[in-house]
């Protein structure tokens, strides 16, 4: 995992999250992709399994499903209070045995999810449930911390009352100018020729996510050939390049050829297409600057036709 840069996103989670679970609250964590909430969220994950005897984590997986989710989310939650435990079947007995270890235990009790943008509304109904258990003085027993994309989804859940007015919500915001170098220079080893070059390569980012400078990144390795634990030096020539760049190297990810783009082109637009103009594209060196906007457009197409084409599965892990 890459080293993880202060930036306000960050201390806004840690400070949030951190407020939620010594009130036992309820929280989401919402971010457009590429915003870096899985990453937060396997770092306080990381950080809470560090310390047994004080956190008692539960992980719930974001399924999509027409049903609530409730009846195994206790399972999991009396599985994390009291191990080896047997549990009920009967739903209603599940609810009072939960009850019962949540009041028993001594151990922060964190309910945490990824992609929670994925649980439906009648579980977020039933959650907030079981959330009012109350006992010994307290009124929650345990902290539920969510993370999720931006979706719709949440639009719903925040409009209703017995929803909305309970869960505390932090909505991560586009990374700063500053942040986005510092990010660049720490994180992926990028060292910038001068401050202007810095001022380039931040307007470069068009969503201003660790995702975007990542991907930026990436791609000027893969344009020198070097890997990603050597230093590379951006120049204003690169920041130039960066779009093109950036289109080389998702067409190599997707692992499209030269010559089906050629083909494709000479198809479309009716004239022929030599796979020497589709290499002079890819290396910005194209001088047809009507055709280079033709053939970027295709290339754009097949790679949007690419992702969204069912894959089939290989031997190769994500």
């Amino acid at each position: 995992m890459k080293e993880i840069i202060e930036t306000r996103n960050v201390r806004a989670v840690k400070n949030a999250v951190r407020d939620t679970i010594n009130k036992n609250g309820m929280i989401a964590v919402i971010a457009d992709v590429g915003a870096g909430k899985s990453t937060m969220y396997s770092v306080l994950k990381n950080y809470w399994d560090s310390y047994p005897h004080k956190f008692s984590v539960v992980e719930m997986k974001s399924f999509r499903s027409r049903h609530s989710r409730i009846s195994s989310i206790m399972e999991l939650l009396i599985g994390a209070c009291e191990p080896g435990a047997s549990v009920p079947q009967v739903i209603e007995k599940r609810f009072f045995m939960l009850r019962d270890v949540l009041r028993s235990t001594k151990k922060h009790v964190i309910l945490v999810a990824d992609e929670a943008q994925d649980l439906n509304l009648q579980t977020y109904r039933d959650l907030k449930k079981i959330h009012e258990i109350d006992g010994d003085g307290r009124s929650h027993l345990f902290s539920i911390v969510l993370f999720g994309k931006t979706h719709q989804q949440w639009g719903r859940i925040f409009a209703t009352p017995e929803l909305g007015y309970r869960l505390q919500y932090l909505k991560l915001e586009a990374l700063t100018s500053d942040e986005t170098i510092l990010i660049a220079e720490k994180a992926f080893l990028l060292k910038f020729q001068n401050e202007r070059v810095k001022e380039r390569f931040s307007a470069s980012m068009i969503h201003r996510t660790p995702l975007d400078i990542e991907f930026a990144a990436n791609s000027i390795r893969h344009f020198f050939g070097v890997s990603e634990d050597e230093v590379v030096t951006v120049s204003d020539e690169i920041i130039a390049q960066l779009s093109r760049l950036t289109l080389r190297y998702q067409v190599n990810l997707a692992g499209i050829k030269q010559k089906a783009i050629a083909e494709r082109a000479s198809n479309e637009l009716n004239r022929n297409v030599s796979v020497q103009r589709v290499s002079e594209l890819m290396n910005d060196n194209l001088k047809d600057k009507k055709l280079g906007d033709q053939l970027e457009a295709i290339v754009k197409k097949m790679l949007n036709e690419n992702y969204s084409r069912p894959h089939e599965a290989s031997g190769s892990t994500l």
